[in-house]
This record gives structure tokens, sequence and C-alpha cells, in this order.
């Protein structure tokens, strides 16, 4: 079956799709992007791009300057852009299983409940508990460890917001990006490129061309371009 001009190019059909093809539906792109800019069309042009520099298609002065409405300094600085919300997210990680640790796995709120609550007698009054009432240092010491479970808890639901869109850009990348942000990004000490390509087993052209495709996508995700 003969292929039509306006092919949607994804990274299986790349190399299959003729030039004349590619920039067509370049330009095509471009016309959709200026009415309604949806992340997975600059995806899809970033990645058309690529293949026309690969079959050294001079594209500088046209379609590679359609820039999305793209300011050219954000461009030029979205990957460190992205690296320093990758290392934020990589220490929020490390901080959330700490925090999981730190919780006991039967809630302190369930321990307590079984334990009596001592009535403070008025010769060893204690002042007026945040709970309300009078309190003892005995009732202090059974509850004090069910606050700090609770603060705990807030802490962790607070950075499992802020942790959300991160994880629903990285959810949105091949298993090979994934790989790459993953060994490159989220793991600690950091290892060079030519560390993490030689541990993947790939040559320095597929590495840096899924590097790439996966810095864009959660770049594009989190709306930094």
């Amino acid at each position: 079956m003969a292929m039509t001009r306006n092919v949607q190019v994804t990274e299986l059909n790349q190399y299959s799709v003729p030039k004349d093809m590619l920039l067509f539906r370049l330009d095509r792109i471009k016309k959709m992007w200026n009415k309604q800019k949806r992340p997975e069309l600059m995806d899809e042009a970033n990645l058309i791009i690529d293949r026309l520099r690969e079959l050294n298609v001079d594209i500088t002065t046209s379609s590679d300057q359609m820039e999305f409405d793209i300011p050219h300094t954000l461009r030029d600085q979205y990957v460190g852009l992205v690296a320093e919300k990758l290392e934020e997210y990589r220490n929020q990680l490390r901080r959330k299983r700490r925090i999981k640790e730190e919780i006991p796995e039967q809630p302190y709120s369930i321990i307590t409940s079984e334990i009596p609550r001592s009535t403070a007698s008025y010769g060893n009054l204690s002042g007026v508990s945040a709970r309300g009432g009078v309190h003892s240092s005995t009732e202090d010491a059974i509850f004090r460890p069910f606050d700090r479970e609770e603060r705990l808890r807030r802490e962790l639901a607070l950075l499992e917001r802020k942790m959300m869109d991160m994880e629903i850009a990285l959810d949105k990348l091949h298993e090979a990006e994934f790989e790459v942000i993953e060994g490159l990004y989220l793991t600690y000490p950091e290892p060079s490129n030519d560390e993490l390509m030689y541990r993947l087993g790939w040559l320095r052209k597929k590495y840096y061309k899924v590097k790439g495709s996966a810095l864009r996508k959660i770049a594009s995700s989190l709306r930094i371009i």
C-alpha cells in the first residue's frame, strides 16, 4: 500500500519515510502547531528534524526555524533546566524512601487506640494540651510518636504531589529513553555519558539520539519548551 504524503512520522517508521514526505509533514505540523500547540506535534517535529539532519538536508533557514514560538535562549537552555528538574526529582525520591522507612507499617493511631487514656490528678497538673484539656507527661510520651507520624505522612503527601509532574513526564518515555534518563540523572553518583554508553552497550549515535529525544519529551511535558 502506497504511503501518503501526510503520514505521521514515528520512531518506528522514520527511516522508511522518504525525504520529500518528511519535509511535507514538517510543514504540515507547522500549520497545525499555529492552530493548536500540542506537545506531541513538537515531539514529531523534533524527530523529523533529527532524521533530516541525518540525511544532510539543510533545514536551518526553513523548517528548523519554525521555532514553535520557543525563544532561542530557552531552546538553548532547556537541557540544563531539565537536568536541574531531574536532580531535584532524584533528591525527592531519596527523601521519599527515607520517610517511608520511618513511618511504621502499622499506623501508630491503631496502636495507641488500645491504650487507655490516663486521667491527670489535680496534684500533678502539667498544663493544657494542644488537643484540649489537662494532660500529663505520661500522655505526652504516649502521643508524641503519633504526632511525628502525622507530620511524616503530611510531608510524604506533599512530596508526592510535587513529584507528580515529573512522574507523568517519565511515564511518557519509551523503555530505552527511560534507561538513559534513569542511568544518567536518577542514580548517585552520576556516571559520565561515556560510562553509561558503555554500560548500555550502545553506539554513540544511538545513545545521543535516545538521550536527546528523552530530554525533549520531558521538557515538553513539563512545559519548559
